[in-house]
């Protein structure tokens, strides 16, 4: 099951594509290869070709130090998880923002900050404590002025050499595989290198693999799917998760009704 197992690198995708494609091997640069892998992932859009991944677990990726309201997105980010902003001592969770001049505040004290004769910029004010968020061009900005903010997040999978990476499921390599031969096959037709027969076969082959490879992508464990159940299926609706990044989610409900 995919997100389960191990992940696989590059090398393994163009040793197959060497392998299995011979008539075209010898036209795949491997720049380009990286670059089709990597849209590859981009156009599948499934979850699970990611990694869940947390700041502060690795060096390069530390927690984020917001100055100014204002805070940068690690160099592998995708996208949040469910009530993946807190505050890093606190561990208290942020809220995306409403406000609608939330992406004003660190521009304001940056431009109050550089001259006195700038124009006096109000401080937003903050109701309850409530601590928000926003993310914009991978910046966050946040209610507070300073602090230090930890994310859970979606994360592309990445080998020591800094090369994307897939799950080591048969059905994903050979999606992977398939669409990156028709980038290439597609050159090749183009400049009537490359027969038509082939060059529908290659199409038609690319369609079946990706196809194969969106469905595992998206297929749950029984483990999720009993989760799933638990979270969906309620008398009782809970409104409060995100206070909890969406922790006890998947606790079974029990309703006392008499005997």
């Amino acid at each position: 099951m995919i997100g389960q197992g191990t992940y696989t690198s590059i090398y393994r995708i163009m040793e197959e594509m060497n392998q299995d494609f011979k008539f075209l091997s010898g036209d795949i640069d491997w720049q380009d290869l990286l670059t089709w892998m990597g849209k590859f992932i981009g156009l599948i859009g499934a979850p699970k070709l990611y990694c869940d991944k947390t700041t502060g677990e690795h060096p390069m990726t530390p927690h984020i130090a917001c100055t100014e309201h204002l805070g940068s997105l690690p160099m592998d980010f995708v996208s949040l998880l469910p009530g993946g902003v807190r505050d890093a001592v606190t561990h208290e969770v942020y809220q995306p923002g409403t406000d609608a001049f939330t992406e004003s505040y660190s521009k304001a004290a940056r431009t109050a900050s550089q001259s006195e004769v700038t124009q006096k910029v109000e401080q937003p004010v903050y109701y309850g404590g409530l601590k928000t968020y926003r993310i914009n061009d991978y910046n966050i900005t946040i209610s507070e002025s300073d602090a230090t903010i930890e994310i859970a997040y979606k994360a592309f999978k990445i080998d020591d050499n800094g090369y994307p990476m897939l799950p080591d499921n048969e059905r994903v390599v050979e999606g992977c595989k398939w669409f990156i031969a028709e980038k290439v096959a597609f050159n090749l037709w183009g400049a009537k290198i490359l027969d038509d027969k082939v060059w529908d076969e290659i199409k038609t082959m690319r369609d079946w693999y990706v196809g194969s490879a969106q469905s595992a992508a998206i297929q749950m464990t029984p483990d999720e799917m009993e989760t799933f159940s638990r979270a969906w299926v309620r008398l009782n609706p809970v409104k409060h998760m995100f206070e909890h990044s969406w922790r006890f989610a998947g606790v079974r409900e029990d309703l006392n009704i008499g005997t």
